[in-house]
Formats: structure tokens, sequence, C-alpha cells
């Protein structure tokens, strides 16, 4: 399980920088939509999240939305930060406790 837990944190870590590149790229008139990842269908498979499920899916892109209006690059450990509070609360609200 901690190889799945860090893999999927890592992932967390890359759709967060993935979500921030494809909103600045918009944000530039770029039409950058055909750039997104779809990262987090593959972290809610690795997690075992099935119920609320598109419930989920609106939380974690709402949180996803929160960190990258931001600086994402402040620090070295604020993606990982984030990643791990995402995370956290994602297995809290699935009730998949591991």
């Amino acid at each position: 399980m901690k190889k799945n837990k860090n893999l999927v944190l890592h992932l967390i870590k890359d759709d967060l920088i993935n979500s921030k590149l494809v909103s600045t790229l918009d944000a530039l008139g770029l039409d950058a939509g055909n750039y997104y990842l779809y990262l987090n269908q593959t972290i809610f498979n690795l997690m075992g999240i099935k119920k609320n499920k598109d419930e989920l899916f609106d939380k974690y892109h709402k949180m996803c939305d929160l960190v990258i209006k931001g600086d994402i690059f402040k620090n070295s450990g604020y993606l990982d930060n984030k990643a791990k509070e995402i995370y956290t609360k994602l297995i809290l609200e699935s009730g998949n406790e591991k």
C-alpha cells in the first residue's frame, strides 16, 4: 500500500502542475484544454474510490483549483504538502481509510 500511496501522491502533484499549465495557457488566450492529462481518473482508480465518485471528482477539482490559483512553485515543499492534503481529504471522504 505504501507504494500505491507514493504513486498517488506523485500523480496528484503532477496533476496540479499540469492543471496550472493548462490554466495559465488558457489565461493567455490559448486553447489548451486538449493538453489536460485527466490524471484524476487514474488517481481515483489507484485509491479504490468507487462510492460517491462524481461528488468526489467535483471536490477534487475544487481542491486543485484552489491550489493552482497561487504560485505552486513558491517553495520546494509546497506541492508535496498540498498533494498530501488532497490525498488525505480524498481518503477521509471516500471512506477508504487506510
